[in-house]
């Protein structure tokens, strides 16, 4: 069951490419992506508990354009699992860059973590030529 563009939750700010969804219970990066299906989804970001490392039933989720989020709402107040996971949009943030600006740094990998595993994380943005892991010797 979809609901109508006209009873969608708030304005969509311009630029919109994000959606908090809400009420997806246990779900994971991979229930979520299967729940979406037929939108060009570009990163999930689960909210875990701190403590417990459970799902808070809270998800963000990043689209490659403003136009996949309007197909994407469609999805809202829709079944995944026993639940109704509802939607709301996410403003984008402005986050501005020192002009020539090409890196990122990347903070709190975990010890473990190589360059293949940051390649998968980026594998959306075309644009990655170069990828170094710097540790910390203790």
């Amino acid at each position: 069951e979809r609901r109508e563009a006209a009873s969608l939750p708030d304005e969509k700010p311009e630029g919109c490419t994000s959606l908090c969804l809400k009420g997806i219970g246990d779900a994971g990066e991979k229930e979520i992506r299967k729940f979406l299906k037929g939108c060009s989804v570009q990163s999930v970001r689960v909210v875990y508990d701190r403590v417990t490392g459970d799902s808070r039933g809270i998800a963000f989720v990043d689209f490659t354009s403003s136009e996949e989020v309007d197909k994407a709402m469609a999805f809202n107040n829709t079944s995944l699992g026993d639940a109704s996971v509802t939607m709301r949009y996410e403003a984008p943030k402005a986050r501005p860059r020192p002009a020539g600006c090409l890196s990122v740094a990347v903070k709190k990998l975990p010890p473990e973590a190589s360059e293949e595993d940051l390649r998968e994380l980026f594998k959306n943005l075309e644009s990655i030529s170069d990828v170094r892991v710097i540790c910390e010797k203790w």
